[in-house]
């Protein structure tokens, strides 16, 4: 009957978010495997989630012995946001955003730019659309600490699934940095 689903379409649902989920890996996957100089290839996967995801910036931060953060990473529209950023991952101001958190807890952390952690932050994010921000945590092969940062102009896309992504995109990160 027009109109009614087959028993096959309801048990194997083919939602438009799963296809851009597997395209952005798939993606990723072919990034991973064309680049051979580490930079290029940083700069290349936070470009590739950054487009295939919808984010304005996407970066890839190590966490310094000193508490300070080092960006190794990164691509979007919103780059220049990182331009002199104070980034930390300390106990300090500045180590309580979600880049800071999830590095220092090792665990991921989401803010939206009107939460009381992300004040140090907030003025210049919003001056570039920024909304929401998470941050997974990951170690390089020498145990060094990272985390993968994605923004977003839309505070409620980073949740749920985008953040289960976000966690697989670390985890395949974690062979190429030290």
């Amino acid at each position: 009957m027009v109109g009614e689903l087959s028993e096959i379409e309801r048990r194997t649902p083919l939602r438009i978010d799963d296809l851009r989920r597997d395209e952005a890996l798939a993606e990723f996957g072919r990034a991973l495997d064309s680049k051979s100089e580490r930079d290029d290839l940083l700069h290349e996967c936070c470009g590739v989630i950054a487009r295939s995801r919808g984010y304005s910036l996407v970066w890839i931060g190590r966490g310094e012995p000193d508490g300070s953060v080092s960006v190794v990473g990164a691509a979007g529209e919103a780059l220049d946001y990182l331009s002199g950023l104070p980034m930390r991952w300390d106990d300090s101001q500045e180590g309580g955003g979600p880049v800071g958190r999830a590095i220092r807890r090792r665990e991921p952390a989401v803010a939206k730019v009107h939460d009381p952690s992300f004040a140090p932050w907030r003025e210049r994010a919003r001056s570039f659309g920024i909304r929401c921000v998470a941050a997974v945590p990951f170690a390089g092969r020498d145990e060094t600490p990272h985390a993968l940062a994605a923004h977003s102009n839309d505070a409620r896309q980073i949740w749920g699934q985008d953040l289960s992504l976000l966690n697989q995109f670390a985890a395949d990160l974690a062979e190429f940095v030290s």
